[in-house]
C-alpha cells in the first residue's frame, strides 16, 4: 500500500485555528477592560486572591500540559510503547504530596512569589535571588520548548513557517497577559482547556476508527512490541524502566509543580487554604487523563502505520519523530474538514496557556524578587506599568530561545525532563531542606543549590554527546513509496533497517515479531554516568541539594531550631522539635527544682 499523500490545510482548518486564537484574545481583552481601573499589583499578579477554585485547577492542567505533551509524549509512546503510561502514575502521587504537604506550608504565608519563602526561612536575600534566577531560567526554557513544539506541528501540516508561528503565538500571549494579568490568563486557560480536550478526544476516537477498533490497535501494537511492560531493572541509567517512569516522574513533577512560581501563584490566588488544596486536587485527574491520552495517541498512530506497512519516519516523509502525530493528522484525519484545524488549535491553546502563565509568573519574579528591593517606593500604578513592560520584554526573549531549542536533537519530552531536572530539581531540594531541617542555614542552602545545579547541568549536557539511545523497531516500510532517501537510508531486503536521526537509533521492521526495548546499558565505564535517565535528573538535583546543604550547614554552624518559626516547617518536623524543646524545658525545670531542694536542705542542715 502506498504512503498516503499529505493534505495541506484547507479553509475550514484555518477558520478553526483562527477562531481559537481570536477567542483567546477576546477573553484576555475582556478581563483587561474589566480590570483597567484596578491597577494594584495584587490584582495584576494574584487576581485579588479570590479566584474560582475550579478555574484555577483547570489553569494548572493546561499550564503544564504543554505542546510537548501533544507531540513529545506521543512520540515516546510511538517509540517505546504503552509502558510510558506509568509516567502518569507518578504525576498523581506528586499532586497528592503537593496538596497535603507543601500547600499547608506555603499558602498561609500569603506569598506573591514562591522564593519569598526562602527569604523568610533563611533570612538571605542572596539565596532568594539565586533561586529566583533558576526559576526564571526554568520558565523561559519551558516556554521556548513549548512554542517550538507547537511551531513544528503547525509547519508539518500547513504552509505557515516556523518563524511566523512562534512569533504570532508569543505576541498574542504577550498582549493579553500584559493587559489582563492573572485573571485574563486563568479564564483564557479554561477556554483553551476545552479546545485541548476536544483535540485529544478527536485524535483518539477517529484514529482508533481508522485502524479498525480497539482490539486491532492492541493486536498491532503487540506485534510491534508496544504492549510490553517496562523492565524492572533498577539501574538509573535505563531510560525505559518501571522505576525510571514511576520514581522519576514523581520527582520531576514535584520539582516542576510543587514549588514552581506558576503553581504557587495559582493556589495563592484563591481565598483560603481548603480552596488552595482543592485547586491542586481538581487538576490532578486532568494531568492523568492528558498524559494517558497522549501516550495512547502514539500507540494508535503506530498501529495505523503498521496496518498500512508504511512508517513515515523510516520512509523519510518526516525528519523528526516529534512530527509523527501532526503528520498522521494531516495525512489521515484531514479527510474530515476542519479536523486538522482542531488538532492544531489544541496545540496552539496549550502553547498560549503555557507562555501566558510563564510571562505572568516572570513579571512577578522579576519585580518581587529582584527589582522591589530597589524600586519598592514606586506607586502601585507605576509598578503595574513596569510589570507589563517586563511581560513584553520576556515575550521577545522567548522568541529567540525558541530558535535555539530547534538546534537540540532529541524528543521534546526528554528535553523537557532534562530542563526540569537540571533547574527545578536543585531548587526543589533547597525548599525541602528548609522545610524539613530547622538546623539548615543559608550558606548550606546556597552551596547545595550551586553544587546540585552544576552537577545536573554537567550530566545533562554530557548526555547530548553520547551515541544514540536504542528504541523499538519502527513500523514496516514495505508498503511505502520512498520519498526522501536523504532522510532515511536503509535496505529493504534486510530484516531490520537501521535509521539514525534526532539522536536516537531506530530500526524499521520488515518482518513480524515481538521485539523488546533494551533492558541494559549500552555504555560502560566513566562515560556511562552521562547515560543517566533524564527522568532521574530531578532525583539527582533534589538529593544533592539536600545532602550538600545539610552537611555544609552542620559544618558552618547550624541554625538554632527554636529560632525558626514553626509555620515555615513541615508539620512533622515542627511537632518533633516542639516536643523536643518542651521536653528540654521540662528537664531544665526539674533540674532547677532539684537544685533548689538540695540547697534548701543543705542550708537547713548547716543551721
Amino acid at each position: 500500500m502506498a504512503a498516503v499523500t499529505s493534505n495541506r490545510f484547507g479553509w475550514p482548518d484555518y477558520l478553526v485555528v483562527g477562531g481559537c486564537l481570536l477567542g483567546s484574545a477576546a477573553i484576555g481583552f475582556y478581563y483587561a477592560y474589566r480590570g483597567h481601573k484596578k491597577t494594584t499589583v495584587d490584582n495584576y499578579l494574584l487576581g485579588e486572591r479570590n479566584m474560582n477554585v475550579i478555574a484555577v485547577g483547570i489553569s494548572l492542567i493546561v499550564t503544564f500540559f504543554t505542546a510537548i505533551m501533544y507531540t513529545g509524549v506521543p512520540a515516546e509512546g510511538y517509540l517505546l510503547g504503552a509502558g510510558f503510561a506509568y509516567y502518569a502514575a507518578g504525576i498523581m502521587v506528586s499532586c497528592l504530596v503537593v496538596a497535603f504537604v507543601f500547600v499547608p506550608v506555603l499558602y498561609p504565608l500569603k506569598l506573591t512569589t514562591t522564593y519569598e519563602y526562602l527569604h523568610r526561612r533563611f533570612d538571605s536575600k542572596s539565596l532568594r535571588v539565586m533561586a529566583a534566577s533558576c526559576g526564571i531560567l526554568n520558565s523561559l526554557l519551558l516556554s521556548a520548548l513549548t512554542t517550538f513544539a507547537s511551531a513544528v506541528a503547525i509547519a508539518s501540516v500547513s504552509d505557515i513557517p516556523v518563524l511566523a508561528s512562534i512569533s504570532v503565538m508569543t505576541l498574542l500571549a504577550t498582549i493579553y497577559t500584559s493587559l489582563g494579568g492573572l485573571k485574563a490568563v486563568v479564564w483564557t486557560d479554561v477556554f483553551q482547556y476545552i479546545i485541548m480536550l476536544i483535540g485529544v478526544l478527536s485524535v483518539l476516537i477517529m484514529g482508533t476508527a481508522k485502524v479498525g477498533g480497539v482490539h486491532e490497535v492492541i493486536r498491532l501494537c503487540t506485534l510491534g512490541g508496544r504492549m510490553n511492560h517496562p523492565t524492572f531493572n533498577a539501574d538509573p541509567r535505563l531510560y525505559y524502566s518501571f522505576w525510571s517512569m514511576l520514581v522519576g516522574s514523581s520527582m520531576t513533577t514535584l520539582s516542576s509543580v510543587g514549588v514552581q512560581q506558576m503553581t504557587v501563584q495559582r493556589f495563592n490566588s484563591v481565598s483560603n487554604l481548603s480552596s488552595a488544596r482543592w485547586s491542586i486536587l481538581v487538576g490532578s485527574p486532568g494531568f492523568l487523563i492528558f498524559s494517558w491520552g497522549s501516550t495512547l495517541m502514539g500507540l494508535i498512530v503506530y498501529a495505523y502505520n503498521r496496518s498500512i506497512a508504511c512508517d513515515p519516519l523510516a520512509n523519510g516523509d518526516i525528519r523528526n519523530i516529534n512530527q509523527v502525530i501532526p503528520h498522521f493528522v494531516s495525512t489521515v484525519l484531514s479527510e474530515i474538514p476542519g479536523m486538522a484545524g482542531i488538532f492544531i488549535a489544541a496545540i496552539c491553546c496549550s502553547t498560549l496557556s503555557t507562555v501566558s502563565s510563564a510571562l505572568n509568573s516572570l513579571s512577578a519574579l522579576i519585580w518581587e524578587d529582584i527589582l522591589r528591593f530597589r524600586f519598592g517606593h514606586f506607586p502601585e500604578r507605576r509598578v503595574t506599568v513596569m510589570l507589563k513592560t517586563i511581560v513584553c520584554v520576556f515575550g521577545g526573549v522567548m522568541v529567540l530561545l525558541s530558535f535555539l531549542v530547534s538546534m537540540l536533537q532529541s524528543t521534546l519530552a526528554r528535553i523537557g525532563m532534562a530542563v526540569f531536572g537540571a533547574t527545578g530539581g536543585p531548587v526543589f531540594g533547597v525548599f525541602v531542606l528548609g522545610m524539613a531541617m530547622p538546623q539548615a542555614n543559608w550558606i548550606g542552602a546556597a552551596v547545595g543549590l550551586m553544587v546540585s545545579m552544576a552537577t545536573c547541568s554537567f550530566v545533562a549536557v554530557g548526555g547530548i554527546f553520547l551515541p544514540p539511545v536504542p528504541s523499538l523497531p519502527l513500523a514496516p516500510v514495505s508498503g511505502c513509496t520512498i520519498t526522501n532517501t536523504s532522510t532515511a537510508a536503509f535496505n529493504l531486503t534486510s530484516t531490520l533497517v537501521t535509521l539514525t536521526t534526532n539522536n536516537l537509533t531506530f530500526t524499521a521492521e520488515t518482518t513480524t515479531g515481538y521485539p523488546r526495548i533494551q533492558d541494559r546499558v549500552d555504555i560502560t565505564g566513566p562515560m556511562s554516568v552521562f547515560r543517566l535517565s533524564p527522568t532521574y535528573y530531578s532525583v539527582l538535583g533534589t538529593t544533592l541539594s539536600i545532602l550538600v546543604g545539610a552537611v555544609v550547614s552542620l559544618l558552618t554552624g547550624p541554625t538554632n531550631p527554636s529560632a525558626v518559626a514553626p509555620e515555615l516547617l513541615f508539620s512533622a518536623p515542627c511537632r518533633f522539635f516542639s516536643r523536643l524543646r518542651n521536653s528540654s524545658e521540662k528537664v531544665i525545670e526539674k533540674k532547677e527544682e532539684r537544685n533548689d531542694t538540695f540547697i534548701s536542705t543543705w542550708t537547713e542542715t548547716r543551721v
